[in-house]
């Protein structure tokens, strides 16, 4: 497996400051100092700016914290001692006027880590934001926690930061949260994560960690604060009306400024006190218009007005009209001047002549093999026609076409259509269908070979109209029972028996009969005369004779007595002492190791000698990793300096360095993050990688990519080490001899989770491109 991490292109953490408005409505976070330079808790009631939401948010800072035990259960079940931590409760926020029983749309808590002070054993102090509901404070519970805010995501518990920032969890999406719950955030400095770091249930108070913070909580309701008047109440009031009792204005009531309703009384007995006023009754053909009214209120009519009717058409006036004949004109009529409802001379006008004025209309001319047809008539009387119906005529090209099934004579062929022009049935598509298939038309089932020796009866059936196959060709197949079979020597595999045979079936070899035999002993076996050690090293040709089936001995084992002009000698590598000879060897006597013939060797060369690859320089400016080779033992060159060619003219040069798992320096894991966190670290397969020689002496480059890539070819580990993981840690400019220890900038083996166990040896080839 290959894993690879381009390491000139790491992504940035950036903390955002804290939004200015949250939910649909603007955060308040005010911190006040006083004298004691503590903060004041500040509660910001805004409302929302949706619809039907309404956002409050409460804030609390370290100054507002109680210092006791982490309320956890899970860390009082665990803990030797439970860390001291900082515990906060945010009780449910009082609501304004007018909104009653409402339900939680989000709750959203933000923490804003400001600072993170510890001694130096307990650096990258982990905190934890765990959240509790309904947990005391006074006196401490020890509850459950349902999140934890510093670490990313729903139902992710353990991970904490180590470092300053804005961290935020809409705690809703992970919980349900009621609007009477009691949310508590404790901020918890874990400082059991390290053996360094004092384990204490006082490192807040003792001073071994100080955080500074703050802590909100924004709260979004299903309801808003209703609009004014939306609720009211009745109020006495003074309308001013003299003629109104009972006078009373609707208020809002939460705010009984707000006038929903203005003030307004009941109405006496009207028309117990009239008086009669002018007036106009609208109607201009009368005269002396008056009405009685109340006379307290004269808006209070008691009779209507009214006046005397004017004789008819005295006074007239001529006005345009219509006299309903569309064949007509100047149509005029006579009417009273003061009402011209009364119609004194009807309405007339004067006859034009026909077909002056014309309209085009659609029409019918009865051919249906025209379209648009349209005939021209008066416009004020479509009776009278000026010009007759008529259409265009249509064809295939312009005309209303459809497609009907036909026969088109061919038996393989289905689904047979035409298409025809609608209005006189004229043939455009002649007739033609789609050829027949296996799904279509008709088979034939015919006798074939499968090629399968096992079957019988192989059919296929085929295409009656071209002959391809449509199912194909497959038989019955044969077994133990139908088949022919044979019988053929075996090996049972139990070397007590002999004359071992097996029933196989012919056509596939497969086992009808198991293999068996008769079973031997050392009268009746084969038996073999093999080489054995009789326990004298100086006898030879030791033998003994074994029974072939389950070897036992029948002869035991004995042998030849030797020594070195009569035994086996062999020649064996030695060390004469001379640094400058290699192959030194001597001859000994197998049986005891007693030397035959004294050590001696032969003078080494570049052939034949140890030698080492050297950096030198070729003399080309286009050519990099220059190297040459050395005879260890005088130093002279075997092979001269060369380099690897580069173009000098080219925009980017690509150069790869590689190491292998023998290249490597054996040492503790130089990660600072596990010297920090572990009484025993790791030892690792440590590498480093110098900056490469450049060609033509380029004074201007600039490295455009940097990749790392790793390629695991396998793992050997102990049974209990089975799964072990492995990492990819790369760091900068950190020392190999002797290790340093230094913060990791990446991991390339990131993605991977646990490695399976091989049965080869560990072979990891790192390479830096």
């Amino acid at each position: 497996m290959i894993y690879s991490l381009r390491v000139d292109n790491w992504a940035s953490l950036v903390t955002s400051p804290w939004p200015t408005n949250r939910a649909g409505g603007s955060k308040c976070l005010v911190k006040e100092y006083s004298s004691a330079l503590f903060f004041l808790l500040l509660l910001c009631v805004l409302p929302g700016q949706a619809a039907a939401q309404y956002t409050v948010t409460v804030c609390q800072t370290a100054g507002d914290a109680t210092l006791d035990l982490d309320r956890n259960d899970f860390a009082h079940a665990t803990q030797t001692n439970v860390n001291e931590g900082y515990l906060h409760n945010f009780p449910p926020p009082s609501l304004p006027c007018g909104i009653v029983a409402p339900g939680l749309t989000s709750v959203t808590i933000d923490i804003d880590i400001n600072s993170i002070n510890t001694n130096a054993a307990c650096t990258n102090v982990p905190l934890f934001g765990n959240v509790l509901l309904n947990c005391s404070l006074a006196p401490v519970g020890v509850c459950p926690i349902i999140q934890d805010v510093l670490t990313a995501g729903c139902g992710t518990f353990g991970g904490g930061v180590t470092t300053t920032g804005s961290y935020s969890l809409v705690v809703s999406d992970c919980n349900a949260i009621g609007t009477n719950d009691i949310i508590g955030v404790d901020i918890i400095p874990a400082t059991d994560f390290s053996a360094a770091c004092p384990s204490t249930s006082m490192a807040i108070s003792s001073g071994i960690v100080a955080v500074t913070y703050d802590i909100c909580i924004t709260y979004v309701y299903d309801q808003d604060v209703p609009a004014d008047c939306t609720n009211t109440v009745s109020l006495p009031c003074d309308d001013g009306d003299p003629c109104t009792t009972n006078d009373a204005a609707q208020v809002d009531a939460c705010d009984n400024s707000i006038i929903c309703i203005p003030c307004a009384g009941i109405t006496g007995a009207d028309c117990s006190n009239t008086v009669v006023v002018n007036c106009d009754d609208g109607d201009p053909c009368t005269v002396n218009d008056v009405q009685t009214v109340e006379n307290c209120d004269n808006s209070i009519i008691c009779i209507p007005c009214a006046g005397t009717v004017a004789p008819a058409c005295t006074g007239v006036v001529v006005l345009p009209c219509d006299d309903g004949d569309p064949c007509t004109d100047n149509d005029q009529q006579t009417v009273e001047a003061c009402d011209n409802s009364i119609v004194c001379v009807p309405c007339a006008g004067t006859q034009v002549a026909a077909c002056t004025d014309v309209t085009v209309l659609p029409c019918d001319d009865g051919d249906p093999c025209t379209e648009f047809d349209e005939v021209t008539v008066e416009t004020c009387d479509p009776s009278v026609i000026c010009i007759p119906c008529a259409g265009l005529p249509m064809d295939c090209s312009n005309g209303i076409i459809s497609v009907l099934p036909c026969d088109d004579g061919d038996p393989d062929t289905f689904n047979d259509e035409q298409t025809v022009l609608d209005c006189d049935g004229t043939i455009c598509v002649p007739c033609m269908g789609t050829p027949s298939n296996c799904t279509t038309g008709p088979s034939t089932v015919v006798a074939c070979n499968d090629g399968d020796p096992c079957t019988t009866g192989d059919v296929q059936t085929i295409l009656n109209r071209d002959g391809s196959i449509c199912v194909p060709c497959s038989g019955t197949p044969a077994d133990c029972s139908g088949g022919s079979t044979s019988t053929l020597p075996c090996d049972d595999g139990d070397p007590n028996t002999i004359n071992d045979q097996q029933t196989i079936l012919d056509c596939d070899g497969s086992v009808c009969i198991p293999c068996s035999g008769d079973a031997v002993d050392c009268s009746n076996g084969t038996t073999s005369t093999l080489p054995c050690d009789d326990g004298d090293p100086c006898t030879t040709g030791d033998v003994q004779t074994v029974l072939d089936a389950d070897g036992r001995i029948c002869v035991p084992c004995s042998g030849t007595p030797q020594d070195c002009t009569t035994g086996t000698t062999s020649t064996v590598s030695c060390d004469d002492g001379d640094p400058n000879t290699i192959n030194d060897q001597q001859t000994i006597l197998d049986c005891d190791g007693s030397v035959c013939i004294p050590c001696s060797g032969q003078l080494t060369d570049c052939t034949t000698g140890p030698t080492t690859v050297v950096p030198c320089d070729d003399g080309n400016p286009c050519t990099i990793n220059d190297t040459e080779t050395i005879l260890n033992r005088d130093g002279s060159v075997c092979v001269p300096c060369s380099g690897d060619q580069f173009d000098c003219g080219a925009a980017e040069i690509t150069i790869t360095l590689c190491q292998t798992v023998s290249d490597a320096l054996i040492g503790p894991d130089r990660n600072d993050w596990s010297h920090n966190n572990l009484p025993i670290v790791n030892e690792g397969y440590l590498h480093n990688f110098t900056i490469p020689a450049l060609p033509c002496a380029s004074p201007s480059t600039t490295i455009s990519s940097m990749a790392v890539d790793i390629s695991i070819t396998s793992l050997v580990a102990a049974t209990p080490c089975t799964g072990i993981p492995i990492f990819g840690n790369v760091l900068l400019n950190c020392n190999l001899s002797p290790p340093g220890v230094c913060p990791i900038i990446q991991d390339v083996l990131l993605t991977v989770q646990r490695l399976p166990v091989a049965v080869s040896r560990l072979n990891t080839k790192f390479a830096s491109r």
